[in-house]
């Protein structure tokens, strides 16, 4: 059996299997002394966790069960020896298995099984549609009543809802209930103070091991780090009362790209218009987004500096048609929640300023961002407690020479944000918890250097106009 019987954590990454157990049309079968591997996925970006499980099978499951589909997966896994970490714990709302991975002989008589697996909700969400319209209900409430409603998702599972300050004028014309939650975070905005701006509030909607989230990113942002990890050589710490080494030292680690200006000046991320069409009013508003205007931040330092970037001394968000959008809409004299931003004619705008407006834009820069900014990869000795949608510290070592600067990188060290988490129980060689997550951040630790970047100065160039013959223009 996969786990330890004492409540003293023995080593980092130990964790015990209290329950592992297939449910099927003949009946329930415990497969902790067969599974070989076992995955948890999470991701800010899902609305559902998923994972998949390897079995050694020597009793010919999938011909004596069979499986079609329709089958149940309790699982519940503890981390011994750390106080105040839930466990992750599927013994009363189960997973369902939808689908049967790779089939592998690997001895006579024998063979390796995968199963994938999901949460309940993630196909009743595809066998379901809400046909309603919402008209006095804040954005958190509606997320409410599609995930908690008999004739919805009929969730069972913990929610942890943001308040949000908006009422959105809704119809949902047979959307799937993940689909009307993903237009209402289009336009929530909350009502929760936060240390960082509050002017924008970009919602998301997931689940992770602890249940439901729909929080904005300022929340998330805001909230204490769950962790202090580290790429370099460090020492012991300290949990339940023991020393414990390499609970935070980082396995392996990789930088995800780097940051690109041309792929952010593409993307709308620097600079972005709007133009937005009413076609019952017969009339138009331009909006613009530039990448220095106050949005929140991770840290409160930008990864570009505000200097200028050409001859007339522009910076690199003043070029606000590197991206250009149109968005059309019929008027709506009812329902008003103005834009933050004024248009180029001098109005607020109307509708939702998460939909339409300057709203629009930066909800599409920020997302653009994060996936596109600053990213590891790293992989950690885990614990049950580690989430996606938390906040680590993440120390980064200087490479060679530090020239007097320390041993850490000021600037790519400091909070990030968990974006996609994934748990790994080995079974063998050694019992192990390891944890794989995508992490990010949209901005320095430390403020670049003030100044300008000298630019070279070159007298103009001259235009030759080719009129055939032997003149081929200086080649």
């Amino acid at each position: 059996m996969a786990e330890s019987n004492s409540n003293r954590l023995q080593y980092a990454g130990e964790y015990t299997l209290e329950g592992l157990e297939l449910r099927t049309v003949k009946g329930s079968f415990n497969v902790i002394p067969n599974y070989v591997q076992l995955d948890l996925f999470e991701n800010i970006y899902s609305n559902s966790i998923s994972g998949s499980l390897v079995i050694a099978d020597t009793n010919n499951l999938l011909v004596n069960m069979p499986f079609i589909g329709q089958e149940f997966l309790r699982l519940k896994i503890s981390t011994p020896g750390i106080s105040g970490v839930d466990a992750i714990d599927f013994s009363q709302n189960y997973f369902v298995i939808y689908k049967i991975g790779f089939v592998q002989d690997i001895s006579k008589g024998s063979q390796l099984i995968e199963f994938h697996f999901t949460t309940q909700e993630a196909l009743l969400n595809q066998r379901t549609r809400i046909s309603k319209s919402y008209s006095s209900k804040n954005s958190h409430e509606i997320v409410k009543d599609a995930l908690t409603n008999s004739r919805h998702l009929d969730s069972k599972r913990s929610i942890f809802l943001e308040k949000t300050k908006n009422q959105p004028r809704i119809v949902s014309p047979n959307y799937h209930p993940f689909d009307l939650i993903a237009m209402v975070s289009s336009q929530a905005e909350s009502s929760v103070t936060s240390a960082l701006p509050p002017e924008i509030n970009y919602f998301v909607f997931f689940e992770n091991t602890r249940g439901f989230h729909f929080k904005s990113l300022s929340l998330l942002f805001d909230q204490p780090t769950k962790g202090d990890y580290n790429c370099g050589d460090v020492g012991s710490i300290e949990r339940a009362t023991q020393d414990v080494e390499n609970y935070n030292r980082v396995l392996t680690f990789n930088r995800v790209g780097s940051v690109d200006m041309l792929k952010n000046i593409v993307g709308g991320v620097m600079g972005s218009t709007l133009t937005t069409h009413d076609i019952y009013n017969k009339k138009y508003d331009t909006y613009f987004h530039g990448y220095f205007d106050n949005y929140p931040r991770i840290d409160e330092n930008p990864i570009y500096l505000d200097t200028g970037v050409d001859y007339s001394n522009r910076n690199a968000g003043d070029y606000v048609d590197a991206r250009i959008y149109l968005n059309s809409r019929s008027g709506d004299s009812v329902n008003k929640s103005f834009t933050r931003g004024e248009s180029e004619s001098g109005d607020e705008g109307s509708l939702s300023s998460l939909t339409t407006g300057r709203g629009l834009l930066t909800r599409r820069a920020k997302f653009a961002e994060l996936s596109g900014g600053i990213n590891y990869n790293i992989k950690v000795n885990g614990h049950v407690g580690m989430k996606a949608g938390q906040m680590i510290n993440f120390t980064v070592s200087t490479v060679g020479n530090p020239h007097g600067e320390g041993t850490e990188n000021k600037y790519l060290s400091g909070k990030y944000l968990v974006t996609h988490l994934r748990h790994t129980f080995f079974k063998a060689p050694i019992v192990k918890h390891e944890v794989s997550m995508a992490i990010t951040k949209d901005s320095y630790k430390t403020s670049l250097p003030s100044g300008t970047i000298q630019r070279t100065t070159r007298p103009n160039g001259f235009v030759t106009e080719l009129s055939g013959g032997t003149d081929y223009g200086g080649m």
